[in-house]
């Protein structure tokens, strides 16, 4: 029997039960129909786009290149692949393929896991908005301040936001030129001048102030920090002899500015003198003019002389310190006093500088700016210069580091850090005070509470940057500066015309945020904000004013962006339109599906169709279209395109083209056809879950400022499914993103 089959009799060793060999739902739903539908282009033989799906052998193969299989479930679903010409699967099959695809991501997402944002600094906008809400300045950052880099189409992404010494450099002297124009020196100042500062002169002594035993004249130079009125207040005296008072002159820059006749014996007069001058320095003079001597008076009436008792230099009169210097400044210490003062402004500014709290020896290091510059002889408001100068040219005021809590591999942001996400969020700028608040009593913790700031948020003006800072780099306006329309095609364009496009689209985006519209208004609102010349170049309704104002478009082909001019110029070529580019723009930014890069060569046109004048430029791209590798991205962006051919390449209307009837029908695969901007439009307003997939991506990429990942693929579908059943509002978007664990949690490093 055997030492095992003893110990089996003896019910020592149970016999093993039988394993079941049925394959993982990869290997048994998926894989199967993948070989039968995919591997005739995308397998080891053709590898169409240099894709070969072969290659996964595996669900852990799948997992293992998120990018090439999220987009062939896009395809799948959509019916984009197979091509036609290929054998399709049915619809059951189609179901089966992409829901087992996407089955294979679930498993890696049963934990939840909002990933960790890389360190990154302020963006030229952000370091902007925040030094101006800081120090409440008009600031600019210095146009020499090097561009951000892109990544996502968003240029707050922390792993694009490089740094280098150079930019450090500009960091520091943008610092030190933010400083100098929050502290400037008083506007309003009244100044003691002493007889010391005047020059010595014969006839005078600066004894007790300025005394004139003779005809004299002395001057000196006073500063005037800013242009305006000013006064100079002068206590004067004489002790009289003769018959006439003593006679009294002051001169300024060189103009006799008073004669004045100082009577009665050692009564002091006070005496105004008005004056205008510019930014700098004052030439000021104090003259005695008359003198007298007569030895045979009586001693108290022999000799007539003048003292100048003391002189104030008041001004500019009207004026008022700046916000800035009243906050920093509130008044100038005693002499003394300079390090309690500035302990007491710096303990509550450097927290908010630093949007955290600050420790005593952070504290001491930068109040050690002011102390030293005192006692060197340098003013309390250049040492505070110094140290505002230090606080925003710290590591502590250019990065946003995010601090976590608790343990475990999923963490909650730190209080401070949830608000500076929140309003780098909507704001672009530092947290307010009351977010700074909230965060001190840890109850932006609270999502509902994170919610409630999340509207209040959105309400004030300072939500206007979202067009900025989110709409432009979503709508890819940027590459509008770019684009130059060829002036022998397009004589009408201009510059001027170009930047009332670009203000176009960025008014429409702020009033859509600002009102708290349907975000399907990107896509089908028929109104826009225009001015005259805009609107007589589109051909549109002209608006009453001569500025931008909100024209009913219902009367015309026009529809949300898309066939706003910043878009229609940025998506063409510099002597056409161009179709593919204007389709492509739809599926990246509207519909989320984004073709892949085209293959080697895929970008022109054979030389035999490019040469062929008796082809139409719609026919040359369904002959290139033939083409196995470039069909299946085709079929799908040129019918967008097509759509919107009726407007030329500046965005006019246009029904023909040399002589010939625009073409602009549209057939989407699956057997969708449309015709022209508006039913393009109609098909667009059937695609909502798409849209709001689409656009909850796109913001929630620049809400955490990161690039997503799969693994956020459930968040993405949290905020679009919510913010559909809300009707698609744009602050539905920002709260269901703002809730979201993604925006509220952390992964441990």
């Amino acid at each position: 029997m055997g030492l095992a089959g003893a110990m089996l009799a003896a019910g020592v060793l149970a016999p093993r039960p039988a394993v079941s060999q049925a394959p993982e739902p990869f290997e048994r739903d998926v894989k199967p129909l993948i070989e039968k539908y995919c591997f005739r282009c995308h397998g080891d033989q053709l590898a169409i786009a240099e894709l070969n799906l072969a290659a996964a052998k595996s669900a852990d193969d799948v997992r293992a290149n998120p990018s090439v299989w999220k987009r062939a479930i896009e395809f799948v679903k959509t019916g984009h692949m197979p091509p036609p010409g290929s054998p399709q699967p049915s619809e059951a099959e189609r179901d089966r393929l992409a829901a087992g695809l996407e089955a294979v991501f679930n498993i890696s997402r049963t934990t939840a896991d909002p990933g960790r944002v890389a360190l990154r600094r302020l963006n030229r906008l952000e370091h902007r908005n925040t030094i101006r809400d800081l120090l409440q300045i008009d600031y600019q950052t210095p146009d020499d301040f090097p561009v951000d880099n892109v990544a996502e189409g968003f240029d707050n992404i922390g792993e694009a936001l490089t740094i280098s010494p150079l930019l450090m450099e500009k960091y520091l002297d943008a610092a030190e030129k933010a400083a100098e124009q929050a502290l400037p020196f008083a506007a309003y100042r009244e100044l003691a001048i002493g007889p010391s500062d005047f020059e010595a002169a014969q006839g005078m002594s600066s004894d007790n102030g300025l005394f004139f035993f003779t005809n004299a004249r002395s001057g000196m130079r006073a500063a005037t920090p800013k242009a305006g009125k000013y006064e100079l207040r002068i206590t004067v005296s004489a002790t009289q002899a003769g018959p006439a008072p003593a006679r009294f002159a002051v001169d300024i820059d060189g103009r006799r500015a008073l004669t004045y006749d100082v009577e009665g014996h050692n009564q002091g007069h006070k005496v105004v003198v008005p004056f205008e001058a510019q930014a700098g320095t004052v030439g000021l003079v104090m003259a005695f003019l008359n003198d007298y001597y007569d030895p045979n008076a009586a001693v108290d009436r022999r000799d007539r002389n003048l003292r100048v008792e003391s002189i104030v230099l008041a001004g500019p009169l009207g004026a008022e310190d700046p916000a800035s210097l009243k906050a920093l400044i509130p008044a100038q210490p005693e002499k003394g006093q300079e390090a309690a003062a500035a302990r007491t402004t710096l303990s509550a500014f450097l927290p908010r500088a630093w949007r955290r709290p600050v420790s005593d020896q952070e504290l001491a290091q930068v109040l050690r700016f002011v102390t030293e510059a005192v006692s060197e002889g340098e003013s309390y408001t250049q040492g505070m210069r110094y140290a505002v100068t230090a606080a925003l040219a710290s590591p502590h005021f250019i990065f946003r580091p995010e601090k976590t809590q608790g343990s475990g591999s999923v963490r909650d942001l730190d209080s401070h850090a949830l608000a500076s996400r929140l309003s780098y969020f909507i704001w672009s700028s530092t947290p307010d005070d009351r977010l700074l608040d909230l965060a001190k009593k840890g109850s932006l913790k609270d999502p509902k509470v994170l919610a409630a700031e999340a509207d209040r948020m959105l309400k004030d003006p300072r939500a206007a940057d979202l067009a900025t800072a989110f709409g432009k780099n979503w709508l890819q306006l940027g590459r509008l500066a770019d684009r130059e329309p060829d002036p022998e095609v397009y004589s009408a364009f201009s510059e001027e015309i170009k930047a009332d496009m670009l203000t176009e689209t960025l008014t429409y985006f702020r009033h859509v945020v600002s009102v708290d519209a349907s975000v399907m208004d990107f896509v089908t609102g028929q109104y826009s904000f225009l001015n005259k010349r805009l609107a007589r170049f589109y051909g549109a309704p002209l608006p009453k004013g001569d500025g931008f104002e909100m024209v009913n478009l219902s009367a015309t082909p026009r529809t949300g962006v898309i066939t706003q001019g910043s878009v229609l110029v940025a998506t063409s070529n510099p002597t056409r339109t161009s179709p593919v580019k204007r389709g492509k723009w739809i599926l990246e930014q509207v519909l989320g599906s984004p073709p892949p890069p085209p293959p080697p060569g895929a970008d022109s046109f054979p030389e035999d169709v490019k040469n062929d004048p008796g082809l139409t430029f719609r026919q040359k791209l369904e002959r290139h279209r033939e083409s196995p590798a470039c069909a299946g991205c085709h079929q799908r962006m040129d019918p967008l395109g097509f759509g919107l051919e009726n407007f030329d390449g500046v965005g006019r209307w246009r029904t023909e083209e040399n002589g010939k009837p625009v073409d602009v029908k549209g057939e989407m695969p699956g057997g969708i056809q449309f015709e022209g901007p508006m039913e393009l439009r109609q098909y667009l307003s059937t695609q909502k879950k798409e849209f709001s997939e689409t656009f909850s991506h796109k913001l929630l990429t620049f809400a955490l400022g990161r690039v997503l990942r799969p693994q956020d693929d459930p968040y993405v579908a949290q905020v679009a499914d919510q913010s559909l059943k809300e009707g698609m509002r744009f602050s539905s978007y920002v709260r269901a993103i703002v809730q979201t664990d993604a925006f509220r949690k952390a992964t441990a490093p």
